[in-house]
């Protein structure tokens, strides 16, 4: 949520301080900062309600309890992956805030946010179904491996990560896109889902988007008017570079010799 994985966006106008990442924020990038960490928590807190409160609603359909709990539990882990990406040690809410008297909790060490967010992502792969069809804004068993991947991948778990990227990739479920021209972007970012699409952020046609007019400033090719959908966790910039990632650092780090053969 906070970071932006592109080779084709750049900042402009007030989003310049983007490119800027050898600088102090300036006050506009305070204020974004400062809303950020606000909906981060918001979203957390939100996650938290159902968690609490889902499990005490009287005949409710089992399955649909399970996989609405195991989506409150990938958009608590997705708060807290941002977070503590971000800012390190964060204080760690696991209820609803009810009331004032929670609001002073402590920060938590980094480890311990890290174990949640791997905990509730492995509730969220065990329970969430393994296709969402076009309905990419929910969350499936693909997405919670996919946001895995990424998590075990930052804290150096290369095995695991590569365990859980291939998962997704061997599902057959995704594949890549051909991108040869600025307009092959519409295949992917003006249709209702693509081939890559693991899990998206869903825009309306009519109501007005300030990410979808941003990406229509950035391309020199202009996105639609109606632009409906623009995606986050696209295969394209994530399985295969995590992968690329884990056999660099598992080659420099062996201690074999240089004439050994690694796989």
């Amino acid at each position: 949520m906070l970071e932006i994985q592109s080779d084709y966006a750049t900042g402009g106008g007030s989003f310049t301080s983007i490119n800027n990442t050898d600088q102090v924020l300036d006050a506009v990038g305070v204020g974004r900062t400062a809303d950020s960490w606000r909906t981060l928590y918001n979203l957390i807190n939100r996650a938290n309600v159902v968690l609490n409160r889902v499990p005490e609603i009287e005949n409710i359909n089992e399955n649909n309890q399970k996989r609405i709990l195991a989506e409150a539990h990938f958009l608590r882990a997705t708060g807290y992956f941002n977070l503590v990406r971000n800012w390190g040690a964060v204080p760690l809410r696991i209820s609803e805030t009810v009331d004032l008297s929670t609001i002073a909790t402590p920060r938590a060490s980094v480890d311990s946010v890290y174990k949640l967010i791997i905990d509730d992502l492995t509730i969220s792969e065990n329970d969430l179904p393994e296709s969402v069809g076009n309905e990419t804004g929910k969350a499936s068993k693909w997405a919670a491996k996919m946001l895995l991947a990424d998590v075990y991948l930052t804290i150096g778990e290369w095995a695991k990560s590569a365990e859980k990227a291939s998962d997704v990739i061997n599902s057959n479920q995704y594949s890549l896109v051909t991108v040869n021209k600025e307009s092959d972007f519409y295949k992917i970012f003006a249709t209702e889902t693509s081939t890559e699409d693991i899990m998206s952020l869903h825009f309306s046609p009519t109501r007005s988007s300030d990410f979808a007019k941003a990406l229509t400033s950035i391309l020199s090719t202009p996105m639609p008017t109606a632009i409906q959908y623009c995606y986050l966790l696209l295969l394209r910039s994530s399985l295969k570079n995590i992968l690329k990632t884990i056999m660099d650092l598992t080659i420099s780090a062996c201690p074999c010799s240089g004439t050994a053969k690694h796989t």
